[in-house]
């Protein structure tokens, strides 16, 4: 009750997008990129672990060079006020600009290793600065999908900062700048109840355009025995283009709702078992809304992953301005903090809290100059920074993880 599901920005037609207006330089600075990745696919699995120089990585020098005005859209694009990509009111729609996105911070991103391999680590971290801006500036308006490249941007651009950091002195003026910019490009995120606006905008938009069997056709595997009885059936147990539309609004406005609060595993886990255990056609018949049901399973599963994605993605970003931090004060008094709070004021305004549990985000000194930052992770409990970055209970951020890994 109460929760508006009406997206804060206007529709936004790619018909009625204006030449040369934000969007156009986005699709401009993206444009060639969507089949970099069967080029460079190898290299790029590379990057994390190798040293650059344009001998190990000569498909991606050679594209760097190629692809230079396509770098200089992107910071001309995230430098561009009111940028908001089409709405998305079908799920059938085409988003053309999705592969050349996570393309573009890609490239962004070896850039950003290479300009640091010659000692410029100003630019480098402009590099990526534009990456995690512009992969925000790719969701504005966007659905799930697009929320979820966003989510892939940030990480790759962040993980090259702290892996720079890891491997080489950062000026302080540059970390010092880059802790300040990362608290301001949080702001810019799209939050995830409007994500699940836009979403639900789509769905609705495809459940009052289609017949009822279409809809009941596509969730169950089209032209299935299971698909043929449910058409017949569905409408004779109560389910309507009403009463679907009317539960799928309540399956969104629930996840609004949830997006609102504070994560909470436990609420999270009991929404997703309600669309679990119930794939059988008895089992879809015993409903009170068989249609509806099968609508909210071709749409709903996977949401809590795309929720915890983005809480993760938070964490990142915070969790960057603690290592850095973290860094800054090792190098300048050759010693490591005791606790996250030795760091304020003079290396962080305040320690940023931990979006899974509230709490400041947590540094551990280890062994022999040793220590991590991190979070309680998707189950909000303190491991003890029992993890890594990608997976573990815990969201672990570590210099050890982030170096160069040597033969």
């Amino acid at each position: 009750a109460g929760i508006d599901l009406t997206p804060r920005r206007p529709v936004l037609r790619e018909v009625d997008v204006r030449p040369g207006s934000a969007f156009d330089l986005m699709r401009e600075s993206i444009s060639g990129l969507g089949s970099l990745s069967g080029r460079t696919g190898e290299e790029y699995s590379r990057l994390s672990t190798q040293e650059w120089s344009d001998v190990a990585f000569t498909n991606l020098a050679v594209s760097l060079d190629t692809f230079q005005t396509n770098l200089v859209l992107a910071r001309q694009t995230v430098a561009t006020p009111g940028l908001q990509v089409p709405t998305c009111d079908s799920m059938s729609a085409r988003l053309p600009y999705i592969a050349g996105t996570r393309g573009l911070v890609r490239l962004l991103q070896a850039s950003a290793y290479r300009k640091a391999s010659r000692g410029d680590c100003a630019g480098a971290f402009a590099d990526l600065k534009t990456g995690l801006e512009f992969g925000i500036a790719s969701s504005q308006g966007g659905t799930a999908i697009m929320h979820l490249v966003d989510v892939a941007c940030s990480g790759l651009a962040a993980k090259g900062m702290l892996r720079i950091a890891a491997r080489q002195p950062v000026p302080e003026s540059v970390a010092t700048n880059m802790i300040r910019d990362l608290a301001a490009i949080e702001v810019k995120v799209e939050p995830l109840a409007e994500m699940f606006r836009y979403e639900y905008l789509m769905v609705s938009n495809d459940v009052s355009s289609q017949p009822l069997a279409n809809m009941l056709d596509m969730g169950c595997s089209g032209g299935s025995v299971e698909a043929k009885i449910l058409i017949r059936v569905a409408p004779l147990l109560g389910s309507t283009r009403q009463t679907v539309e009317r539960n799928l609004r309540a399956c969104y406005t629930h996840l609004v709702h949830l997006s609102a609060m504070p994560w909470n595993p436990v609420a999270w886990n009991e929404f997703d078992a309600r669309f679990e255990g119930h794939s059988s056609i008895w089992s879809i018949l015993k409903r009170r809304d068989p249609a509806g049901f099968v609508a909210a399973t071709m749409v709903i599963p996977g949401m809590s992953n795309a929720a915890y994605k983005s809480v993760q993605r938070l964490f990142l970003l915070r969790g960057a301005r603690v290592f850095l931090a973290v860094d800054l004060y090792n190098r300048k008094y050759g010693k490591l903090p005791a606790a996250a709070g030795d760091l304020l004021p003079e290396f962080l305004p305040e320690v940023p809290l931990d979006p899974f549990d509230g709490k400041p985000i947590r540094f551990k000194p280890g062994e022999n100059g040793t220590w991590k930052v991190y979070s309680v992770g998707r189950n909000g409990v303190d491991d003890g920074g029992m993890g890594d970055s990608i997976q573990g209970e815990d969201i672990v951020l570590s210099p050890v993880e982030f170096r160069l890994r040597r033969p």
